[in-house]
This record gives structure tokens, sequence and C-alpha cells, in this order.
């Protein structure tokens, strides 16, 4: 997709828009749809006209459904034809708790105070630290949900108007996000004359999760928690955020989690939908669970201009799945299994169930839609857990308990886990030609551009666990597929429709020696080989220059036998491309940081690309 800088703005409107002015706005009723405008601006309109105006510090397009006479009109919302010629915008916004409050507002919020704000700290620079804020969900004994913000500086409490009927019993809900931070950014690139080219929408989260509930029964569409509008560049636009907990429950869960994350989406006409999500550091994760249970949290970023034109929705969820079962022993032992997923990221964009003030995004009108589960950054983790009869507790990999005899064993069992985790790289190592399970849980990566163009060859590769999906992006012209270890090595695969390459690439020229490694699984009908490159000359096209080294990138790539010349040179070049029939390559990233297990690794993951599962 596009990607622009921060702080891009550049809008014009249709020639018939008329723009007023503050003081042309006698009263707005937002919830009515009515408004009172100055005579002498009145005058100008008139039924079927549309217009833009500032009210609470945004910019709103409101389209005239009637004059009711005397300056005062009845209003519905625009299309965004009916408002630009051009619109593009590009910029991010933090979010923080004053945001949420003044969205409820504070004669609504009951306030219970805290330290004094002259208790805050600040650097050396006079910048006050904050320590972000928290919100906090718990389930009263009517079975309402009461939500209450904490300002983790002041420690003041605002218990929001909100008052949520669950439709399921619950028990023990208490749930506490503790944000450190909340970014949002937004980009958007909509003519006239073409539609909407281009829009995204992206989240970043610093935050702690903590919380117990036990529940019968699926949650699916989410318990909203609060929301709250970003406005981005000269407030045309906002992005309007909302942050639910997601449970699915059979039993019960006590959840504790470290999770700075990032997710977004975007959409760029032609090309489709994209979603990215991962972590930003290492997940600590303590769950204690019962039964079977998912939970999750979600952050659900709706673009919109102009306060009344929805472009682009997405539900983004991170969180945990996990299975538990505990057996007490006889002499007053308790041993638990318990197998965690996470974190588990869910992407959905363009759901029809989705609105903002009853109406669906421009993305879904236009039907284009987008729902998937990262199944392929899950961790699996199967432990065991035991708690003894003095009290201490212990995670080893085999029971500890002595089996009594078949008289003594016990006659029942129940369920339960507590399983402090914490994401870590394996620590096997895969061998060249051997069975990448030999290094942890392995996943399957199964290529998509076969549902958008059926003609290409659907492809497999497996991954071992130290290795996430950090990028994917499928349609009919292109599919690209980034993962990455926890050393940062990355290998990418990519279909297109044109070979794309760099043999040489502005006034240097790189050359690099090629040894041929291994091969693959897959058989194109002409063999393919796994080739090591690695850069060792460069040299100026304008000068005699001439530089030599040891230390060069290195990648492993695969490469028709016909092509896998000695000498190559480096980029994305073109010897890599094998037809199936779009042009296809599977390559590490050069890198100059490999380590002995990386390339290991690597090789590995080249041999098991196949086009069977």
């Amino acid at each position: 997709g596009e990607f622009w800088p921060e702080d891009i703005e550049n809008v014009s409107y249709k020639e018939n828009i008329s723009q007023l002015q503050f003081f042309d706005i006698k009263d707005y009723k937002e919830d009515e749809n009515i408004i009172y405008i100055d005579e002498s601006a009145a005058k100008n309109l008139k039924k079927g006209d549309t217009f833009v105006f500032d009210y609470m510090g945004e910019k709103i397009a409101k389209k005239i459904v009637e004059d009711m006479g005397n300056g005062t009109f009845s209003l519905e919302d625009p299309e965004i034809d009916e408002v630009f010629n051009t619109l593009i915008v590009s910029d991010s916004a933090s979010i923080g708790i004053d945001d949420i409050i003044s969205y409820y507002g504070l004669d609504n919020v009951k306030v219970s105070a805290g330290k004094p704000v002259t208790m805050l700290t600040a650097d050396v620079s006079g910048n006050i630290n904050s320590k972000g804020f928290a919100i906090e969900a718990a389930v009263n004994d009517d079975n309402e949900l009461e939500v209450t913000l904490t300002d983790n500086d002041t420690e003041a409490e605002y218990e929001l108007p909100i008052k949520q009927k669950l439709n399921k019993k619950c028990e023990n809900f208490s749930i506490k996000w503790d944000v450190n931070n909340i970014n949002v950014g937004a980009q958007v690139k909509y003519t006239l004359k073409s539609g909407l080219k281009y829009a995204s929408v992206g989240v970043d989260i610093d935050s702690e999760i903590s919380g117990e509930i036990g529940v019968e029964g699926d949650f699916s569409d989410g318990i909203l928690l609060c929301q709250t509008p970003a406005l981005i560049g000269s407030n045309l636009v906002a992005v309007n955020v909302a942050l639910y907990i997601v449970p699915a429950v059979d039993g019960s869960v006590n959840l504790k989690v470290e999770v700075p994350y990032y997710a977004g989406v975007s959409y760029e006409k032609g090309k489709g939908v994209n979603g990215t999500m991962g972590l930003r550091s290492s997940m600590q994760t303590s769950i204690e669970a019962e039964g079977t249970m998912g939970l999750y949290f979600r952050t659900a970023p709706m673009l919109v201009t102009m306060k009344s034109i929805p472009l682009l929705d997405a539900e983004l969820d991170i969180g945990a799945e996990a299975e538990a079962t505990r057996t007490g022993r006889p002499n007053g032992q308790i041993c638990s299994d318990v197998n965690v997923k996470c974190p588990v990221f869910i992407i959905g964009v363009g759901d029809e169930s989705v609105k903002y003030k009853n109406k669906k995004s421009l993305l879904c009108t236009m039907d284009i839609s987008k729902s998937c589960e990262f199944t392929s950054f899950a961790r699996s983790k199967s432990l065991h857990y035991e708690r003894l009869a003095d009290g201490t507790k212990q995670f080893v990999k085999e029971c500890t308990y002595n089996e009594q005899p078949e008289d003594d064993k016990p006659k029942g069992s129940e369920a339960s886990s507590e399983a402090p985790t914490q994401e870590q790289p394996t620590q096997e190592q895969v061998t060249q030609g051997t069975d990448l399970k030999e290094s942890g849980p392995l996943h399957t990566y199964k290529t998509r551009m076969a549902e958008y163009f059926p003609e290409q060859t659907t492809f497999y590769f497996d991954y071992p666990d130290n290795w996430t999906v950090v990028s994917e992006r499928a349609n009919a012209n292109t599919e690209v597929v980034i993962i990455q270890n926890d050393n940062g090595v990355q290998i990418e695969y990519m279909a297109r429709d044109d070979k794309f390459g760099t043999e040489i690439m502005g006034n240097i020229m790189v050359e690099a020696k090629n040894d041929v490694v291994s091969k693959p699984r897959y058989n194109s009908g002409g063999e393919l080989v796994i080739v090591k490159t690695k850069d060792y000359k460069e040299y100026s096209r304008t000068s005699p220059d001439v530089r030599e080294y040891d230390d060069g990138a290195e990648r492993y790539a695969l490469m028709p036998a016909s092509t896998s010349y000695s000498i190559c040179h480096t980029g994305i070049y073109l010897g890599c491309y094998f037809e199936a029939p779009k042009e296809t390559m599977f390559s590490s990233i050069p890198s100059k940081k490999l380590t002995d297990k990386d390339r290991e690794e690597i090789i590995a993951i080249l041999e098991s690309f196949r086009d069977t599962p």
C-alpha cells in the first residue's frame, strides 16, 4: 500500500458546498439532527444543499432535508461524493483518560477524588511523566456491567455512565485493562474521479490486562468498555476507538498478561484489504483456567470523516485460549495439565453489524470485507503444573506423583490450571535435512492467492515455534508473506504478475557468490534448488573503484537450477523467480547477522516448501 509521512492534508470541497463560520451557528442539536443558523447565512441555504461547519472542535458535513423556517433546518448525513473533490489526510494522535472523560461528559461521570495533581513527577526537561490509566469493569448484583476509569497518576476514579445489562449470567466478573498509552494513526486518499483509493487505520497499545470471569456462553459480539474519538489532522478525520472484552468461556478463567502490541488494517483500490498485528516485545502471561476458555481484548477503530461519513471499520482482537484439566491426588497433591495458546490475533474488516451512528462503513457498502485469525502467531504451550501437599507450586516436564495402588486412586477429577508463561525462543536446533518439529511445535502456512486467482498454485511451508508471521497480504495480483524469528531474521514469499528485480540499482553494483546447499520438496517441472548467496564485491558504474569484503549480507533462496549462476547481482533479483503460473519467489531477506541456528532453520523452512498439505 501507500505510505505518507505524518501531518499531510490536501482537501478541496465540491463547488456547491457552503462553508459556515462558527458565528453563523446559533445552536446545533446533534441527537435531533436540527440546526439553528443566523438569518444572514440561512437565506443562502435551501432543501437539498450540503454544507460544512465547525462544532465542538470537529468539522461536520450535513445535508438539508427540510427548511423549517426562521433559520431552522432538519438535517441528514451526506455521502462522501456529495462533499469532497479531494480528501487526502495522514496523521496520528494519542488517546488519554481526559479524552474518554470528555467524550462522556464530565457532568455525566461520577468522580472520586485522588491525589493532588502537583504530586505528579516530571523529568529533567519539565515534561510530566504519566503512568497512564486503568479501565476496570465489574458485574453488579443485577448482572449489569459497571465501568470505572482510574488515573494512575492521581488515583482519581471516574465511574462512566455505562450500565450494560448482560444477557448471560456471569460469576466473579472483574477485568482490569491497565493502559500506558494508546496511539492511533490514519490515512485517507479519496478523489471524486477515482473514489476511495486508499484508507488505513492503526493502533499501538502498551498495556497490561488482568482479571477473572466465570461464564457459560459466547460473547462474540463483545462487551463494550468505553469509546472515544481521536481527531486526526485538522479535525476533518477522526478514528472512533471502542474498547471491548470478548469472553468465550465454558468454565472460568483468571488471566494476567503484559501485552504491548500494534495492529492495523489498510484498503487499497484494486488490491483489497491487508491486516497486520504483532507484539512490540515479549509477552508475559499468567493464566489460571477451569475448563476451556478464550478471552480476547478488542480494539475497534472506525475511520470517520466529517463526523458523519464512516469510511473503514476494523475489529482487532488479541487474546489467549486455554484448556485445562485438574486431578486431585490422595496425598493432597493437585496436578494440572494445561494447553495455552497465546497470543491469538483476530482481524475483522467490513462487518455489516459494525456501524457508526447506525451507518455501515463505506468499505462495507462496497462489499469489501476480511476476517481472519492469525493462528500462525499463536504459541502453543503444554504445561504440567503441580501444587504439592505442603503448598509448593511448581512447573515440571513430567508428573512427580508416584502412582498409588488402584484402590487409592482418586475417583473424580476437576479442571483448573495456573500457568505463568513467557514467550521465549525454543532452545532446540533445526539441522539441515531434519524435521522442523525438532525445534518445538510446528506451524504450517498455506498461501492464499488461489482464493482470488484460482490458477495460482497453493503452496505450503512449515516453520517452528520461534518464527511468527509479521506481514501478509493477498489479492488476485500479488501475494506477500513475511515470517520472522526472535533474532529478527526474515523469510519472504512473493507471487506477482511480473518479475520485479534490481540486478542493477543506481550507480553501485553488488556481486554475490552462489552455492547450492539443498533442494525443496516442491518440483515445478524444472528442478528447483536452494541457493546460498553472499555479497563479496561492490563497485561503481561511474568510477573504477572496486571494494571486496568478507562480511557481506547473506541470503537463501529457491532458484531454478538453470539460473543458479555462481555469481549474481543481489537485491530482489530476477533469477529467483519461478512460474506457478504467477512469478513466484521464496527466500530469506539479506542479513549480516545470521547465526548457525538461523541458517539451519532457514534451510529447513525452504526445504519444506511444497504444493501439498
